[in-house]
């Protein structure tokens, strides 16, 4: 993040060889943020890389032995004049499809999502002993082959999801031909998911949106599979995760029992998707139908976003700093501008509020917490949703 360089910040560059002097022409394409040479404040992280891309070079036969070792190349950061920063703090929705847009090529057929991700391992279990050697029973360590790392312990009920087998898993639900649009890891392999583009498309009041197919899996024992559908339009892309009372778009399981037969079950979310896209192409009518002016807008925002019961001073600056955030989207936005005052608007200002804004203080666990979202549905949308019914109602 660029908050946290700063001129003589040493940065370092994993590799199967040694690199004195990038040459950007022979950096691959369709990485995360495009074509260039990648570098990381993590030392540890550069020696993770430096392993990975020396497997690689072996299995491709860029060296012509097996390489035990890789290297970690270091490098020292000055702020260069004229020099264009694109800054994301979070891995939020606007992040994913920075890196969707950047690794597009034809998309991704699995194999090619597998390697271009880094999710080409597997997780086995190993048993525990305390320090004194006592056996511990009834927990497991699942440990990533690659590099003995410990994702987490989890009960001996626990069963594994291999990365391939989510692959294999969504290419069974959308046909053979799918194209995955992206993939990736969060806490250091704990979590993954993958992103493959759904092949139809809706209209929906005058815009297009494109449904996602998202598959999250955790390794850790920290959370459920989950398969979920996640409607974006395309022309800004926010996502539009309503929860809608006659139709479901998300399925979850927890890592025990038969998980082939718990995955066979979750063939009906893509069942039901059809079904979603048309409650909400129908939602969506409606609150085009709403219609609201710039006094009602205001108040709306000021009762979504409400101040909290006896408000400090500085409760109150920040509330209103993000009052006035949606207040700008909502009149402001050049997507959002051509569009009457509606509550198709309001509820396409509020997402991207939702999902673009930096909060004014983040936790340890915001990252996480706000991809999540993109899975279950967030909240504030969610609220922002039931409001507006209300009004259409009175």
């Amino acid at each position: 993040m660029t908050q946290n360089l700063t001129d003589n910040t040493i940065l370092y560059h994993g590799s199967y060889c040694e690199v004195q002097t990038p040459d950007l022409k022979k950096c691959a394409k369709y990485k995360d943020f495009g074509q260039g040479f990648y570098l990381t404040t993590s030392k540890e992280q550069a020696q993770n890389f430096a392993k990975i891309s020396s497997r690689k070079a072996t299995a491709n036969g860029i060296v012509e032995e097996p390489l035990e070792y890789g290297f970690v190349s270091s490098f020292q950061f000055q702020f260069a004049e004229k020099l264009s920063i694109k800054s994301f703090p979070t891995s939020n929705t606007n992040w994913l499809h920075c890196v969707v847009s950047h690794r597009r090529r034809e998309m991704f057929s699995r194999l090619e999502a597998l390697a271009f991700s880094g999710l080409d391992w597997n997780v086995y279990q190993q048993t525990m002993t305390t320090e004194e050697g006592i056996p511990v029973t009834g927990y497991l360590a699942n440990i990533r082959d690659t590099d003995d790392k410990v994702l987490g312990v989890v009960t001996d009920k626990y069963q594994v999801v291999q990365n391939h087998e989510a692959f294999a898993f969504t290419e069974e639900l959308l046909g053979h031909g799918v194209r995955y649009e992206t993939a990736g890891m969060l806490q250091e392999g704990r979590k993954t998911w993958i992103l493959a583009k759904m092949p139809q498309r809706y209209q929906m009041s005058g815009d297009w949106i494109e449904p996602y197919l998202v598959f999250y899996n955790t390794h850790d024992g920290s959370g459920s599979l989950k398969v979920a559908l996640t409607p974006v339009r395309v022309t800004c892309q926010n996502t539009l995760n309503l929860a809608l009372r006659r139709a479901k778009r998300s399925w979850s399981t927890k890592h025990t029992g038969d998980i082939r037969l718990k995955l066979e079950d979750a063939r009906e979310t893509l069942f039901r998707a059809e079904q979603y896209m048309d409650e909400l192409g129908n939602e969506m009518n409606y609150l085009s139908s709403i219609r609201i002016s710039d006094h009602e807008a205001d108040e709306f925002i000021k009762e979504l976003i409400a101040l909290p019961k006896n408000a400090t001073k500085a409760q109150e600056k920040n509330t209103e700093k993000l009052r006035e955030d949606l207040r700008a989207r909502y009149r402001l936005a050049p997507d959002l501008t051509p569009l009457p005052g509606t509550g198709y608007r309001l509820i396409n200002a509020v997402s991207d509020f939702a999902t673009h804004t930096r909060p004014l203080r983040q936790t340890p666990n915001y990252q996480e917490n706000l991809f999540a979202r993109t899975i279950d549905g967030h909240p504030l949308i969610d609220r922002a949703h039931r409001m507006l019914l209300q009004m259409g109602a009175a």
